[in-house]
């Protein structure tokens, strides 16, 4: 559950500003901060978003995330560890974000930004050189079987180590199914 905040920042008109726990799913960016004073910018949206995130570690003071939409700029501070969570009114393009601060506190202090798109997402979103193709399903599986009509997320254990390959399909009746994995602090999606 996410705790309304109360914010004088620039947003769009109807957005509702939340903090709570780290939200999952989504396609999440993560920047160790390497000098302080920094702009740091992140890929644009590959569609219309109907939430946005940030949060910085501990250490870092005075961070500030920055976007584009329908030629506005926006902004709105994010605090250490808030876990900010901007849901729009309605879905929204969005371009050209950033988080600026003032200063870091720790070498590993770093920025993490989410795009939670309006549907699945229009793209699959891989690593790149990522091939794609079919084979017989590996020895080495976790399967779970969905009981619960309507949509659901489903969490399976991390790998022992490095991966080079990795598995997924569902039966004919599944709909809309999108396989997320992270490498590296972002989030992939392969529909």
């Amino acid at each position: 559950m996410f705790i309304p905040l109360v914010y004088g920042d620039s947003l769009p008109s109807g957005t509702n500003v939340s903090s709570g726990p780290y939200p999952r799913g989504g396609e999440i960016h993560v920047v160790v901060l390497a000098d302080p004073g920094l702009s740091i910018s992140f890929p644009d949206p590959s569609g219309p978003l109907y939430r946005l995130f940030s949060t910085v570690t501990g250490g870092v003071s005075g961070a500030v995330l920055h976007f584009d939409s329908g030629g506005v700029s926006y902004s709105i501070d994010v605090s250490p560890n808030s876990n900010t969570l901007m849901s729009f009114s309605h879905p929204i393009a969005v371009t050209n974000v950033r988080v600026t601060i003032q200063s870091r506190g720790y070498s590993d202090d770093a920025v993490h930004v989410g795009y939670f798109y309006s549907s699945l997402p229009p793209t699959d979103y891989l690593p790149s050189g990522t091939s794609v193709g079919a084979g017989p399903e590996p020895s080495d599986t976790h399967v779970v079987v969905l009981v619960n009509p309507g949509p659901q997320t489903i969490s399976f254990p991390n790998p022992n180590g490095p991966v080079s390959k990795l598995f997924s399909t569902v039966t004919t009746y599944v709909q809309d199914a999108v396989l997320y994995f992270e490498n590296d602090g972002t989030t992939f999606a392969k529909k």
